[in-house]
């Protein structure tokens, strides 16, 4: 696999599925002193604009297959964030 040349000191990647451990680590990196108890991510579903997706149909295979046309680059982007992470562990 080809080495991704580095980037700037000031990229960082918070990632949705790891955000609380990824946050404190850039808050960390950065020596930036925030509580802990005094920034975090809202349980409320409405101000996270979550909603129950228990009432819509479920995607047919030619959906998913347009979703990952759609989404393809982005696929590729994450892909790429991904791998830059892992070189750096």
């Amino acid at each position: 696999m080809r080495r991704l040349p580095p980037l700037p000191a000031a990229i960082w990647i918070l990632r949705q599925e790891y955000f609380d451990q990824d946050y404190a680590h850039f808050l960390d990196h950065t020596g930036l002193d925030f509580a802990s108890d005094g920034i975090f991510a809202t349980t409320d579903p409405l101000a996270a604009n979550r909603r129950d997706y228990g009432d819509v149909p479920p995607f047919s295979e030619n959906a998913y297959d347009y979703l990952r046309r759609w989404y393809a680059q982005d696929f590729v982007f994450v892909d790429m964030c991904h791998h830059w992470l892992e070189e750096r562990v």
